[in-house]
């Protein structure tokens, strides 16, 4: 196997979520999430007026993610937690990868963005290094969510690699 191909599948291991995994664009554009929880139920639909302020995303979501070609096909399960004030904690769980935390904004009708960092160990003769994952997604109206990936690993010392791929989940149950 190439380092590349080890590479690939370290950065999207570490890319949980995507539930979050699918949570993202970056910059200062990216805004927090409120506490108002008073437009919960409308946060599913497609709101022209954004009126929903992304309630129904707070909370623990069951991920699963998916890479895109030319990267391995593996499918990765993970946790992602998006918090009130556009907090996002990532951890894929199998197999086991390292967190990763970031921010997360409600986009209005059902969709929201993430970016979350973390980092990775060498790996037999690979070095160790960071990675990004930038995701957007979609709350539907049965509770689950859905959406895209873009992970980015910068090894040290190497070029950038990046991955793409697809997430679904479910939010986790408190009982």
């Amino acid at each position: 196997m190439s380092e590349l191909t080890i590479d690939r599948r370290q950065a999207v291991r570490a890319a949980a979520g995507v539930a979050a995994g699918s949570v993202l664009v970056a910059g200062a554009g990216v805004g927090a999430a409120t506490a108002n929880d008073r437009h919960d139920r409308r946060d599913h639909r497609h709101d022209d007026n954004n009126r929903g302020n992304g309630s129904a995303l707070y909370g623990s979501w069951l991920i699963t993610h998916r890479n895109n070609a030319p990267a391995p096909p593996e499918v990765t399960r993970g946790i992602a937690s998006l918090i009130p004030g556009g907090v996002i904690i990532a951890n894929d769980i199998d197999p086991v990868a390292t967190p990763a935390t970031g921010s997360w904004a409600y986009r209005g009708g059902g969709r929201f963005v993430a970016t979350f960092w973390g980092g990775f160990p060498a790996e037999g003769t690979n070095p160790a290094g960071v990675y990004k994952v930038q995701a957007s997604g979609q709350l539907h109206a049965d509770g689950t969510i859905t959406g895209t990936f873009r992970a980015t690993s910068y090894p040290k010392g190497q070029k950038p690699q990046s991955a793409t791929g697809t997430f679904a989940g479910s939010k986790i149950p408190a009982a």
